[in-house]
């Protein structure tokens, strides 16, 4: 789907986020640590095309992988 390593992480991370706190996603800024960019640089570069192709979505806990985004990183 012409996703990067960055995204794969970016993706694995948010999963381990959700694992380890009930009904929680993950923040911006710890996302972006996590893959070693900045949180502007992920809302510009690698957010978008993960919202678009439906693998993430925005909640009030932060962000949250949907059914498709569990299936597409096992």
């Amino acid at each position: 789907q012409g996703f990067t390593d960055v995204h794969q992480e970016i993706l694995k991370f948010i999963k381990l986020k959700m694992d380890s706190r009930k009904n929680g996603g993950a923040g911006i800024t710890s996302i972006a640590q996590s893959v070693g960019i900045t949180p502007e640089i992920y809302q510009e570069l690698y957010e978008p095309p993960l919202l678009y192709k439906e693998l993430i979505f925005l909640s009030g806990n932060g962000r949250r992988l949907t059914d498709k985004g569990i299936d597409y990183i096992k």
